[in-house]
């Protein structure tokens, strides 16, 4: 769904598990490529709060540890 040359911005944990989910490799088995990978810096996004999605604990909020856009 996306235009050629855009770009999609992702913020991902690097702790276990979510460093199982190996993005980037699944990312490229869809045919995209990682531009770039930064640490997340929250004080760069105003007004982010990050959310919980599912469960008993939906949209709480949870630490973000070491995390990459």
């Amino acid at each position: 769904m996306l235009s050629i040359n855009r770009e999609i911005h992702v913020t991902h944990k690097e702790s276990d598990p979510y460093k199982k989910w190996e993005l980037v490799k699944q990312t490229e088995e869809c045919g995209l490529l990682l531009k770039e990978s930064v640490p997340f810096i929250v004080s760069v996004y105003p007004g982010y709060t990050n959310r919980k999605g599912s469960g008993r604990s939906d949209g709480r909020t949870f630490p973000l540890g070491d995390s990459r856009t």
